[in-house]
């Protein structure tokens, strides 16, 4: 195998590790569920109606009066705890890294694999500009009949 074809090897196979890596990130990204009360997050606007329509509150809304926010009811996720994959994962990280640290993965290796499929596209240029010149400088062939009927 020459020089050539070891590195369009390896430039494809990192290419594909790198694909197959943004993926699993953004199914991970996308399936993870903020935490119950987080701004965005589900229950977050009931939890605001709630606050301010409670009358133990007063009209100043005292700070004893409030809630714990660690504590949600009906066995809700508390703050800080996510559900990922509509909580078929639970906890605050998944393989110890949160939501943040996995956007950050997601985000810089879809930056290396941009930079592979650029080094594919480079090593292939000869033979995506040829189809187009050939299209161009071939002469259609004449039909024949077909007489042999």
């Amino acid at each position: 195998m020459n020089c050539k074809a070891k590195f369009n090897y390896w430039v494809d196979l990192l290419f594909l590790i790198t694909l197959l890596v943004v993926i699993f990130t953004g199914l991970l990204i996308w399936g993870w569920i903020r935490p119950q009360g987080a701004p965005g997050g589900p229950g977050a606007p009931a939890a605001a109606a709630q606050q301010s329509a409670n009358p133990a509150l007063g009209e100043r809304g005292g700070d004893a009066a409030r809630p714990d926010p660690g504590k949600a009811a009906g066995g809700a996720p508390q703050m800080g705890e996510a559900k990922i994959f509509w909580g078929l994962l639970r906890g605050k990280a998944f393989w110890g890294m949160n939501k943040k640290q996995w956007e950050n993965v997601h985000a810089w290796v879809s930056v290396a694999m941009c930079v592979f499929f650029i080094c594919h596209l480079v090593m292939h240029f000869r033979w995506l500009v040829s189809p187009p010149r050939r299209i161009s400088a071939a002469r259609p062939e004449t039909v024949k009949p077909n007489l042999k009927e």
